[in-house]
């Protein structure tokens, strides 16, 4: 089974972390300087401050932030967990309830294009194949021939359009599609009495970058993308192969700068029309070159898996 050249396939056991590589290398380090630094005295120690400059890497900051993240988690596991603990659970039921098949994760990237909506169709009708989406997919021309078998939500104006004023109305229109598909839908625990749908399942929406494990039910060790957060999904109900399209990762592509130098961001998806870049796709960000930085951990993370390969066959054969 195969879709394109540009899918990577992802078997069990894949280590899928997407963690912030320079945070674990900071630890790394500051566990290499405590145990060397009386051994070698005060050249090394000089050597290995020199060395964090230039890497970049600060250790007390480092430290602060894992604190910080350690704190922001046993809050979130007081305030949302706890109260919610059942649902939880009901969520945990479903972890490795798929061995044996086969499931496609669909981020919403420019990619997705390039896949032939009616040969997923068959699939699903003939193979078994389970589709996972995310966000606007269900207004798509391809939601109108694939039929996603499990949804995720993460954005926050999923849950609070109002708050939004220029998406109100596409963001409603969305959640009254998803509801009428009748589309088993991930949605954040805390989120889980906000949506109207009458198959869901909560998940553990609090991440922390220095743990490894992917899970939904727990700490996430990735960044907070949804289509990370759906691919953690089907790794969690443990298929036997995952397929993956739209993960495109070339954010640094879409950072543009207006007259004054300030950096924006311009949101592309698969289903927008060509030549066309709605205003409200253009946001401000001061933190764009961030963006960048999750091409970089995800193509590091993946090149090393021995077990993800490329299929070679395209979307457009029957």
């Amino acid at each position: 089974m195969s879709f394109n050249s540009s899918i990577p396939r992802l078997k069990p056991g894949a280590d899928t972390d997407l963690q912030y590589v320079g945070l674990g290398a900071g630890l790394q380090w500051f566990t290499a300087f405590v145990v060397l630094s009386p051994c070698f005295g005060a050249p090394f120690t000089l050597s290995f401050f020199r060395s964090l400059k230039y890497l970049g890497l600060n250790i007390p900051r480092i430290l602060l932030y894992w604190l910080d993240t350690v704190a922001r988690n046993w809050y979130y596991r007081l305030k949302v967990v706890l109260p919610n603990y059942g649902r939880l659970r009901q969520t945990r039921r479903i972890k490795n309830s798929k061995a044996g098949k086969t499931a496609l994760v669909l981020a919403n990237g420019p990619s997705v294009a390039q896949l032939d909506p009616e040969k997923i169709r068959r699939l699903q009708r003939e193979n078994g194949l389970e589709v996972f989406a995310v966000n606007s997919f269900i207004s798509s021309p391809m939601a109108e021939v694939v039929k996603p078998d499990y949804y995720l939500l993460s954005d926050p104006a999923f849950f609070q359009p109002d708050k939004f004023p220029h998406l109100t109305d596409r963001l409603t229109r969305d959640m009254t599609r998803l509801a009428e598909a009748d589309i088993p839908c991930f949605v954040p625990l805390e989120r889980y009495d906000a949506v109207p749908f009458r198959q869901k399942y909560g998940y553990y929406d609090r991440g922390n970058l220095f743990l490894s494990k992917i899970t939904i039910t727990g700490p996430r060790s990735y960044i907070s993308m949804t289509s990370y957060k759906a691919l953690a999904a089907a790794c969690f109900m443990g298929y036997s192969q995952i397929y993956i399209s739209g993960f495109d990762n070339d954010y640094f592509l879409n950072v543009v700068v207006d007259e004054n130098n300030d950096l924006y961001y311009v949101d592309r998806h698969f289903y927008d029309k060509p030549g066309t870049a709605p205003p409200a796709s253009a946001t401000p960000t001061p933190t764009a070159w961030a963006s960048c930085s999750t091409h970089t951990i995800f193509c590091s993370k993946t090149s090393k898996n021995s077990v993800i390969t490329q299929s070679s066959t395209s979307a457009k054969t029957a």
